[in-house]
């Protein structure tokens, strides 16, 4: 898909739209999601904020990935991504990577570890997927369109009275915290798809 799709500054995305970006997203994690299940017989390790916060050589070359996949479908989107990858938007559309969440996990072996991507416009977070290969688990949402796990539908689950409860339920959220590493990120720390 090499049309540029996207919304101008402050609108919604057309339901289509969402649905194009979504089916991009879930193929690049797919595969994102293949080339990290190819784990390497020794690791690089490069320490990031703190010893237990690091990143592997396959945390980057997941990110190399999915980058180029979607410049190369959307070359006018911008990108945000964990490891440092950034460019600006001219599409309106901006996506939100963290191409190995959960590194200590993977670099341990253990389930627990995910490919997150999120395409956001100035209106909020638009599409979300987050892929977990070694569970074999696909969380889709779209805003106003749902959430799902593996193509079938999740929600919240009705509130449970509590002593402590607040006024109001919890939306549902999809993908998990993602952080770049620039100034112009550090509102991309908390991205979180709300959906109905």
């Amino acid at each position: 898909m090499s049309e540029n799709l996207g919304a101008g500054a402050g609108m919604e995305l057309s339901s289509e739209e969402k649905k194009a970006i979504l089916d991009l997203a879930v193929g690049i994690a797919k595969e994102a999601g293949a080339l990290l299940s190819t784990r390497p017989e020794n690791f690089d390790l490069e320490t990031k904020s703190s010893a237990i916060d690091f990143a592997t050589q396959m945390d980057k070359a997941s990110e190399e990935l999915i980058v180029s996949k979607i410049l190369t479908a959307r070359p006018g989107d911008g990108i945000i991504a964990e490891e440092g990858s950034a460019t600006t938007s001219t599409s309106g559309v901006t996506w939100v990577i963290d191409p190995l969440d959960g590194t200590v996990n993977y670099f341990y072996g253990i389930a627990g570890w995910n490919v997150s991507i999120a395409a956001k416009t100035a209106a909020g977070v638009q599409v979300g997927v987050v892929y977990a290969p070694s569970i074999d688990s696909l969380w889709t949402a779209t805003k106003d369109g749902g959430a799902f796990l593996n193509g079938k539908p999740i929600r919240c689950n009705d509130p449970v009275a509590t002593k402590h409860r607040s006024a109001a339920p919890a939306p549902i959220l999809l993908i998990s915290r993602t952080c770049g590493s620039n100034s112009e990120t550090s509102s991309a720390c908390e991205t979180r798809l709300a959906t109905s």
